[in-house]
């Protein structure tokens, strides 16, 4: 299943991120996570994440980050019918900043140049 998710406010205002839960790839697999962590856009869900920008940080090494406390605020389901059952096939979250976290995160990064 497709989904989309917004952020509003906070330090990840204007971030969408699009995946599908069956992503597993590097690329896609922190939209997967960050959807997991929405109990699948379950509205009143709160949920932790970082700038996902710290990974794309030159070289190798590694970062603190500090979490951020996001809600999700609505999510819109579309589903369509096979004829024998109703399959859903995306869901978009709208997320909403809801403050900073107490906890931080050791981001490790590596890029090949």
């Amino acid at each position: 299943m497709r989904f989309d998710i917004q952020f509003t406010l906070g330090p990840l205002d204007g971030l969408t991120l699009n995946g599908d839960t069956s992503d597993t790839d590097t690329d896609n697999s922190f939209a997967a996570e960050c959807f997991r962590r929405t109990g699948a856009g379950s509205v009143g869900a709160v949920f932790e994440t970082f700038d996902p920008h710290l990974l794309t940080s030159k070289g190798s090494g590694s970062t603190t980050a500090r979490l951020h406390h996001y809600g999700v605020e609505s999510a819109t389901s579309y589903s369509v019918s096979n004829g024998a059952a109703i399959v859903p096939v995306l869901v978009e979250v709208k997320a909403v900043y809801r403050g900073p976290s107490d906890c931080y995160a050791v981001l490790r990064v590596s890029r090949q140049k």
